[in-house]
Parts: C-alpha cells; sequence; structure tokens
C-alpha cells in the first residue's frame, strides 16, 4: 500500500505547485496555517486536508496484490477580495480553474516507496482525479469569509506494474493515439497421436505462426494514420498497400514489422467523435508464380 504522506509528496503537491497558490496541507487532521507577512506582502495559505477514504485489494498470484485507493481533498479557500462588476470572486474563478487544470490530467502512476531499503517496492498504475466541487460559504473561525472546495484521487496500482501508457505504437514514423491494443501471436497447430498413447489424446506441434496488432483509436482530424485508416475503410487505398509498424514496449519489445490494414471497423453514434477498430497484419510480397 502506498501510504498517505508519499501520496501527498509524490502525487498531490507536485500537482498543486502549478497552481500558484500557497498551501498548508494536513492529513487526517491538523492545526490552522495563519497567514504570513513577508515585508509588504501578506501570505495566506489554503488549508488543505488530506484523508483516505477507501482501500481494496486483491490477491491475484503468487502473493501479489493488485490495490485500489480512494483519497479525499478537501481546501479551505479564504475570500479576502472584492466581488467583481459581475458578483463573482476573482479569487474563486482563478483558484477553481487552477485546480481544475491541474487535476484535470490521468497521469500514470509510478511511485518508489521506502528507496534504498530492502522494502524498496515499485507500484505502477493509474491515477484519476475529480473536479473540485464546491462547498460551502461561511465565515468561520481564523479562517472568516471562506468557501471549501472537495476533490477526490482514485489510484489503482501493481507490484512491479508495466503500464499500458508506455506502450507506443507508429505507422510510418506517426504516433497512433490508441485507446486499446492487442498484440497477438496467432499459432497453426497440427495434432498427432503418440504411439505410447491409449486414450485418443493428441499432442499438438505448430506449422507457422501470425502476429497481428489490433487497435482501438479515435479519428482526428491532424492524425496522418487516421488519414490513412480512413482512405482504406473507403476503399481509396489499395488492399496490399505496406506500412511500416513499430511496436515499442520499454525494456521489452521494439518490433518494426511491414503491414497491410486488416480488419477496419468506423464506429461513430449521436453526436460523439469517430473511433475505429482495425487490425494490421503481416505483410508479404505474393508468389504469383505459385
Amino acid at each position: 500500500m502506498i501510504s498517505l504522506l508519499t501520496i501527498i509528496d509524490k502525487i498531490i503537491k507536485p500537482a498543486l505547485n502549478a497552481t500558484g497558490f500557497n498551501y498548508a496541507i494536513f492529513m487526517d487532521a491538523g492545526k490552522y496555517i495563519d497567514p504570513e507577512r513577508q515585508k509588504n506582502t501578506v501570505i495566506r495559505y489554503i488549508n488543505t486536508l488530506v484523508e483516505t477514504t477507501d482501500y481494496t485489494s486483491q490477491r491475484i498470484s503468487s502473493g501479489l496484490l493488485a490495490m485500489a485507493q480512494s483519497v479525499s481533498v478537501s481546501f479551505m479557500l479564504p475570500l479576502d477580495d472584492y466581488p467583481d462588476e459581475t458578483g463573482n470572486y476573482p479569487i474563486e474563478t482563478k483558484f477553481r480553474d487552477a485546480l481544475t487544470k491541474a487535476f484535470g490530467l490521468a497521469p500514470k502512476l509510478s511511485v518508489v516507496t521506502d528507496e534504498g531499503t530492502p522494502e524498496e517496492k515499485t507500484y505502477v498504475g493509474g491515477i484519476s482525479f475529480s473536479i473540485p466541487i464546491r462547498g460551502t460559504r461561511a465565515i468561520r473561525s481564523a479562517y472568516g469569509d471562506s468557501i471549501e472546495y472537495h476533490c477526490g484521487i482514485q489510484l489503482s496500482y501493481l507490484e512491479n506494474g508495466v503500464n499500458a501508457s508506455d506502450v507506443v505504437v507508429t505507422l510510418d514514423g506517426e504516433t497512433i493515439p490508441y485507446t486499446r491494443f492487442a498484440l497477438r501471436r496467432l499459432p497453426s497447430l497440427s495434432a498427432l497421436l503418440p504411439p505410447s498413447v491409449t486414450n485418443g489424446e493428441g499432442k499438438c506441434y505448430s506449422e507457422l505462426t501470425s502476429f497481428t496488432v489490433d487497435l482501438d483509436m479515435p479519428i482526428l482530424s491532424d492524425s496522418a494514420p487516421s488519414v490513412s485508416v480512413l482512405a482504406y475503410a473507403a476503399g481509396n487505398l489499395s488492399m496490399n498497400t505496406k506500412k511500416t509498424l513499430t511496436v515499442t514496449i520499454p525494456g521489452f519489445m521494439d518490433l518494426t514489422e511491414e503491414v497491410i490494414f486488416g480488419e477496419c471497423t468506423l464506429n461513430g453514434e449521436g453526436v460523439g467523435n469517430l473511433s475505429c477498430e482495425v487490425r494490421f497484419v503481416p505483410a508479404v510480397e505474393p508468389n504469383l508464380e505459385a
């Protein structure tokens, strides 16, 4: 499990540092931090409470745990300025927009705990943030006129996992922005019945294999792979037009293959964006003399 202090130091603080505000961060409970004066500047802190709200784990094999963790973050924003001509407080608008931008990303989770010790562990997974939700405005002791904001962070991770977002697929040198991928090695099997077998259970061997890459990808107006997919689906691209496909999994695979398009399905519904399911298969020159 990743400790709450580690989540604060390696996930929450880097996100908040990009907002341009000053924070006093507490775990579970804390004491209000007063504003500070530096010469003619008063620094007011946004008191921030971070709590673990849920944790679940599932043992999958060999003692390995798949873990999910939920964290809530509450902010107390002092309203120390005056409303503008629209009736809104500029600091509130600025803070909400900055927080939404900082937490609007869904970065890969990669955290090392107990670094340099025998208990060192690397956790890899995904993070999702909920946008800040406005709470109540009130005159509070010590805070004065202030407003609460709440947001949540969800983490799912595995020890020493390999994250799918690290996989890079390119077509003719252009990166494909996929949403899902599947790499398949399909064998063509033949069966034999060894003489010593009396129960009719055969043994198999592989005569050949074929490699395919299946991708789900959004159709983008500024993407060269999208243009190629649409041309193929419309029949404007020869079915045997060769493309160069690369698949890179850092530390495991660096594959370059000449391919042609296989099955291709364009999907769309209502006012949603177009997406595509496409398969790439290895290309070979046909033997016309056979």
